[in-house]
């Protein structure tokens, strides 16, 4: 697959982010929800979000994005 190399460290920081958060943010849901399926779906929801104002968060730093999910 090509990927252009001027969108990969934010594919990067992306995916740092979201390993980093993925577990902690499926328990929380699992435990509200009840249900993993829904809790899988709740935290892709998040991360899409997430992706998806990613110019708004590019002023974020590690922190503020933990804080934010």
């Amino acid at each position: 697959m090509k990927t252009d190399s001027h969108h990969e460290p934010a594919r990067r920081e992306a995916e740092e982010v979201i390993s980093e958060h993925e577990g902690r943010l499926l328990r929380y849901a699992m435990r509200i929800l009840g249900d993993s399926d829904l809790a899988q779906d709740a935290v892709e929801t998040v991360f899409i979000g997430m992706l998806k104002r990613r110019k708004s968060c590019a002023a974020l730093s590690r922190d503020d994005l933990s804080a934010e999910l």
